[in-house]
């Protein structure tokens, strides 16, 4: 996923890129590259992958988690999604919506992250803190579909 916001996006008023599917390449070449075929939104087996603004694809991590199977990358024709070390640059944030932050005791988030990417820690106050391993997050969206708050967003770590 790219790191730099495309001028597609921002001559249409958008801040921020919008969430790709896993292997999507940078943004501003996505753009060029993505034919809207609708390929990678038939063959994601969970249901994740939309169609966007003029039909390019949006994965919506809300809906359930990404288990990096590649039936996008595989169905992909075009070039804008494409193999590499990893499926992309984004990663869990907590904002403070956390009821946890909010005193109140909830661990869903934490118990549906299978590389124990979140952690909690006591401070000296009493309460508990809550902190995202970044170097450990892959971007699943386990934690975000199941939070009752919906107080985590999966965005592009770059930004």
């Amino acid at each position: 996923m790219g790191t730099e916001l495309s001028r597609f996006q921002f001559f249409r008023g958008h801040s921020t890129p919008p969430a790709r599917p896993p292997w999507a390449i940078d943004e501003d070449d996505f753009i060029k590259q993505c034919t809207g075929c609708g390929d990678c939104t038939q063959s994601c087996p969970h249901h994740l992958i939309k169609p966007g603004r003029a039909s390019y694809p949006v994965i919506d991590l809300s809906l359930g988690t990404c288990d990096f199977c590649e039936a996008c990358l595989k169905s992909c024709s075009s070039g804008a999604l494409a193999a590499s070390d990893s499926p992309w640059f984004i990663k869990a944030k907590i904002s403070d919506k956390c009821l946890v932050l909010n005193k109140v005791t909830c661990h869903t988030c934490k118990d549906e992250c299978e590389p124990e990417a979140i952690k909690f820690s006591l401070k000296t106050d009493g309460n508990l803190s809550i902190k995202v391993n970044q170097d450990s997050c892959t971007g699943c969206g386990a934690c975000a579909a199941v939070c009752p708050a919906n107080a985590i967003t999966i965005q592009n770590s770059h930004q």
